[in-house]
């Protein structure tokens, strides 16, 4: 009887510990290697979205952000300890650090950017559902080549 008791006042331990590597079990981790940042001038920022309103430049809007000083040509950041779902990663590289990007008159960008799956667009900015990728396992990595 000494043994019964004792496992039911470890059941509700077990199952707190349960439920939590379950959810554990459900986020993972998004690594993101940015490639051709063209000098060292500046900083480089990454915003990360979970739908499309705000993306890809609106910083208040996004759910997670990186600032990186200029410096290497290529470098990776991560995102951890997400829910498991859709997401899309903007990048722009602010050489003045005036915190946006900047455009001529005809509202071509001047300093580098990129968004997920490396979608360009001559004539608009990136969609985000061109943009977005399922995090529905413990990783996913991808690249972001800067355009300028």
């Amino acid at each position: 009887m000494r043994n019964v008791i004792s496992v039911f006042k470890l059941y509700p331990l077990l199952l707190v510990l349960t439920i939590s590597a379950q959810l554990r079990a459900q986020s993972g981790v998004i690594r993101i290697t940015v490639e051709e940042v063209r000098n060292d001038k500046g900083q480089v920022g990454l915003l990360l979205f979970n739908n499309a309103d705000g993306f890809p430049g609106d910083f208040s809007k996004a759910i997670r952000q990186k600032l990186i000083p200029a410096g290497e040509k290529r470098f990776e950041v991560s995102f951890d300890n997400l829910p498991y779902g859709t997401y899309a990663v903007s990048v722009m590289h602010d050489e003045n650090m005036n915190m946006k990007l900047d455009t001529n008159l005809l509202g071509i960008p001047r300093e580098g950017y990129g968004v997920s799956n490396n979608i360009s667009h001559a004539m608009r900015g990136p969609r985000f559902h061109e943009a977005s990728f399922e995090l529905n396992r413990t990783g996913w990595s991808g690249k972001i080549t800067l355009i300028y």
